[in-house]
């Protein structure tokens, strides 16, 4: 998943998929907390690759428990509407600073959901940043 598209959520704080990334989210799909100060949104079937790794820890290791409760607690598997809607949960919206103006950001297997106010923190589509990010990918090895 790649793009962005800004989008204003309506009074109820509903969001409508777009069509550009409906296709690789399909029809049935989870909302949580993401890496950063953002929501994530995935695929069920890239949830499942996300899961499977936490579904190995061992009931023994309390940290790693704990760990995987506080990523898990916060996922959603949100109820579209008839016109494709569906409710950004408060506790989400509160974790993400989300009030009406949101990001809709394509990385990878996720579909990023940005704060208006957080969008600053992100260098993106800010002249040089695609030169710094190739710089920071060849310096951990990554090519392209």
């Amino acid at each position: 998943m790649q793009g962005f598209q800004d989008v204003v959520l309506d009074e109820k704080y509903r969001l409508r998929i777009p069509t550009k990334f409906r296709s690789e989210l399909g029809n049935n799909f989870v909302i949580l907390q993401g890496n950063d100060e953002c929501l994530s949104i995935m695929s069920a079937s890239a949830f499942e690759k996300f899961k499977a790794p936490l579904m190995q820890i061992p009931h023994s290791d309390r940290q790693a428990r704990s760990a995987a409760r506080a990523i898990l607690g916060t996922v959603d598997v949100p109820d579209e509407d008839n016109q494709g809607r569906f409710v950004i949960p408060a506790e989400l919206r509160a974790i993400a600073g989300i009030e009406k103006k949101v990001r809709l950001i394509g990385f990878l297997d996720t579909l990023e959901v940005w704060a208006e106010d957080k969008l600053s923190n992100i260098d993106f589509a800010k002249p040089g940043s695609v030169a710094r990010a190739s710089d920071i990918l060849a310096d951990n090895d990554y090519s392209y």
